[in-house]
């Protein structure tokens, strides 16, 4: 019997959610010349009347599923932004509200798209205690963090 990967997503999600997570897939694929072979992925949105949109979780379904395939773990970082096949990363509405929600979990770095950082660096009086990264392409991840195995965020494990 031949043995493929599976990907099964439950929960209350809209097709953009869908959409995120199998570019992000793809994505990884292609920059590691890898297959999902014999991987069982199960991405739980929670059992809820809210229902999950997902594009602006693009960023950081590719970093989850990037940090496991390379076995690297991302500690106290947030990500948003929608992303292309290309890796290239979009804004996202409701910024504002997304750091909030980062500050009230005492996250102290957000990597999100570059276009919202300048949004946000208009307006100087909010996020005074986070450390705001703009990205354009998740090819920028690898720069900042991914492949720095010296730098503290990331831990072998």
């Amino acid at each position: 019997k031949k043995s493929e990967s599976k990907l099964c997503i439950t929960g209350s999600v809209r097709e953009g959610l869908k959409e995120s997570i199998l570019i992000a897939q793809t994505l990884i694929e292609n920059e590691l010349n890898i297959l999902f072979k014999n991987l069982h992925m199960h991405f739980g949105a929670g059992i809820s009347e809210i229902v999950k949109e997902g594009s602006s979780a693009g960023l950081a379904i590719y970093c989850v599923l990037k940090s496991y395939i390379t076995k690297t773990t991302l500690y106290g970082l947030a990500f948003t932004g929608e992303i292309d096949l290309m890796g290239n990363i979009f804004s996202v509405g409701k910024i504002k509200e997304k750091l909030i929600a980062a500050e009230n979990f005492n996250i102290h770095t957000v990597y999100l798209p570059s276009d919202n950082l300048n949004e946000i660096r208009e307006d100087k009086t909010f996020f005074t205690n986070l450390n705001l990264i703009g990205v354009k392409n998740v090819r920028d991840l690898d720069e900042l963090f991914i492949d720095k195995k010296e730098n503290s965020v990331l831990k072998e494990r």
